[in-house]
C-alpha cells in the first residue's frame, strides 16, 4: 500500500515536522513519498493539510545553527498559510489536550502538542515516520516507513 492508498481524498492530513524535512531537505528515502502527497494531492487540491506553528520552531534550528539561510528561508515559505494549507496556532485547548495525551501515553510534549494541534483543528490523519504515535486512538496516524510502505496506528 502507498502513501496515496492510505489517505482518502478531500480528507485533512495533519503533518509532523519531519515530513518537512523529508520534502525539504531532499531525503532520498522517504522524500518521495511524502513529495508525492504534496504533488498529487496538496497541489491539486484533492486534501488539505495542515502542521502546528511549532513545527516551524523546530525546523528552524538546524539550517540556523548551521548557517543555512537559504534551507531556513524554504521552511518560512512553506509555513505561510495558503490554498489547502493550514498553519495552526497553539491555543489553550491545544495545550491541555497535549497534558491529556502526553499523560495517556508518555510522549514527548513537543509531540504531544503536534498531535493535539492536529486533533483540535480536526485533522482527520497525522502523517509522521515516528512509531512512537503508533499506540495513539484519537486520531489515524500514518508512519512512513521504508519501501513507502505503512503501518497504520
Amino acid at each position: 500500500m502507498t502513501l496515496l492508498d492510505a489517505i482518502p481524498e478531500k480528507e485533512l492530513v495533519a503533518l509532523d515536522t519531519v515530513i518537512w524535512i523529508y520534502v525539504v531537505e531532499a531525503n532520498p528515502v522517504f522524500g518521495p513519498a511524502a513529495n508525492l502527497f504534496f504533488s498529487e494531492r496538496l497541489a491539486k487540491g484533492l486534501n488539505q493539510a495542515g502542521s502546528s506553528l511549532l513545527a516551524l520552531g523546530e525546523l528552524l534550528v538546524q539550517p540556523l545553527s548551521l548557517g543555512n539561510q537559504n534551507v531556513a528561508d524554504k521552511y518560512r515559505l512553506y509555513f505561510s498559510p495558503r490554498e489547502n494549507w493550514q498553519v495552526w496556532e497553539v491555543t489553550r485547548n491545544v495545550v491541555e489536550r497535549a497534558a491529556s495525551l502526553r499523560a495517556k501515553y508518555r510522549l514527548k510534549m513537543i509531540d504531544a502538542l503536534h498531535l493535539a494541534t492536529a486533533i483540535e483543528n480536526q485533522a482527520q490523519f497525522f502523517l509522521t515516520n515516528d512509531e512512537g504515535f503508533r499506540k495513539v486512538t484519537e486520531i489515524k496516524i500514518l508512519i512512513l516507513v521504508l519501501c513507502h510502505n505503512l503501518i497504520f496506528g
